[in-house]
């Protein structure tokens, strides 16, 4: 995000640096604060969102399963994504709509906070199995 802000801030300078007439460069730089304006609000929604946590009721509805053995030990599907520890055998893991997996007790608190997966980042609040899921709940 601040790679975005920077770059378009680097823009904006080239354009105004370019510009030659005086009324044009007013024009320009009204119309630069508010697609700059725009940006900062779309931006700071987005993080609002991103940062919301799941309710403990929408953090239910995310399946809970046992984790079993498999014969690829170090893949990195056989890791929390949060603690980075491996999944040992019958340990309660919950599964995102992503399908990636986690340990219930790391996972759920992270939930708790955010709304985003943390390997993926997809958003929860915006997958469409989630919604589905919620909705028939």
């Amino acid at each position: 995000t601040m790679i975005l802000h920077l770059f378009f801030q680097l823009f904006v300078s080239e354009v105004e640096h370019n510009l030659d007439f005086r009324g044009s460069r007013d024009r320009h730089n009204r119309n630069i604060q508010n697609i700059e304006e725009n940006f900062r609000s779309e931006h700071n929604e987005d993080e609002s969102i991103r940062k919301k946590g799941l309710t403990q009721h929408q953090i239910n509805i995310l399946p809970i399963e046992k984790f079993r053995s498999t014969t690829n030990k170090n893949d990195e599907e056989n890791k929390c994504g949060v603690c980075w520890d491996e999944f040992e055998l019958n340990q309660t893991l919950r599964r995102l709509t992503c399908l990636h997996l986690y340990h219930k007790q790391c996972i759920d608190p992270w939930l708790q906070r955010n709304n985003q997966c943390p390997i993926c980042l997809l958003n929860i609040y915006r997958d469409k199995q989630f919604l589905l899921k919620f909705s028939s709940s």
